[in-house]
């Protein structure tokens, strides 16, 4: 059991996962992970890791949900999940719940970040001004971190539900879906598609494996030095995803940086194919040089969200 020493619970809540653990400070314990399709709702998932707590451990808890958050109503994107944070407050004794979107947490962790902790994708000069947090995983989404002197305030946007871009339609082969949005791309089940797509209208032989065999974007990913297919899949990956980070750069004035984050990411940069994410960035002639100067980061650290729930 854990002791009585009082702490925030931190929860991450995203569309395949749930991860909780005990903060205190930016100290974090006792952390749990579980697929959100092992439990029926979060308060249950929820009561399955308070059984191992004591009464008095939980001063506050505080949540970032893979979804828009409207009032006291939190309903994830990609996950079957609707809970209220009464409810939550409830069956805690009546302690404030805090609740954002998945993603500002993780823009909350970037000030808190060390050398260690980044990947470095491309150097640049960065601006004092916005820094942008992006993930790729189970879906797309963007959060940016302002800063005011000593002040930081992470934002929440729904980038992953624009309009996909048009240069990314006319440059990469896509499926034929009328009106897609960035996350229809650039997300694991997007990836996937593309994949699928691109198999049915290649005729390039496949060697190590098939479309039969692949499973998920790691598998796609691993293959493409074998696999013709998932080479041009990587390469397309990364031409969207530098076109959707220039949007976003200069919709949000991120000049501070972009810092990359997800289990979509990291398997696409492990494919060594991250020269197409400058190409997106350079994709068009206006404010390139402005661009081509903002460093983007991975987020190695794997609990940035976490961390940056026990900054909020």
């Amino acid at each position: 059991m854990v002791g009585d020493v009082e702490g925030r619970l931190v929860c991450d809540l995203g569309g395949t996962n749930i991860r909780i653990a005990l903060a205190r400070g930016t100290s974090l314990s006792h952390r749990w992970s579980t697929p959100i399709t092992a439990h029926s709702s979060f308060e249950a998932a929820l009561a399955s890791y308070l059984s191992k707590m004591q009464p008095g451990a939980i001063s506050e808890i505080a949540i970032g949900a893979a979804g828009p958050i409207d009032g006291k109503s939190v309903q994830l994107t990609n996950a079957p999940w609707i809970f209220e944070t009464s409810n939550i407050s409830a069956a805690l004794g009546g302690i404030d719940v805090l609740c954002f979107n998945d993603l500002q947490p993780v823009a909350r962790s970037i000030a808190a970040l060390k050398g260690d902790e980044l990947e470095t994708l491309s150097s640049g000069a960065p601006g004092s001004t916005a820094q942008l947090a992006v993930n790729v995983g189970t879906g797309f989404g963007a959060a940016v971190l302002h800063r005011n002197g000593d002040e930081l305030h992470a934002a929440a946007t729904e980038a992953g539900h624009m309009a996909l871009p048009a240069i990314i339609a006319s440059k990469t082969p896509q499926p034929n879906k009328p009106d897609l949005t960035i996350e229809d791309l650039l997300s694991g089940n997007g990836v996937e598609q593309l994949y699928r797509h691109l198999s049915s209208v290649s005729h390039v032989s496949m060697h190590a494996q098939s479309a039969d065999t692949i499973t998920c974007p790691a598998d796609i990913f691993a293959a493409v030095e074998n696999d013709a297919v998932a080479r041009q899949t990587a390469d397309a990956f990364g031409f969207a995803l530098g076109v959707a980070l220039r949007d976003l750069i200069l919709a949000h004035a991120a000049w501070g940086g972009v810092y990359l984050y997800g289990s979509v990411i990291k398997g696409w940069i492990e494919t060594g194919q991250t020269e197409t994410l400058i190409d997106g960035l350079s994709a068009i002639d206006a404010m390139d040089d402005r661009v081509s100067k903002v460093p983007v980061h991975r987020i190695v650290r794997d609990d940035a969200a976490l961390l940056g729930l026990a900054l909020m």
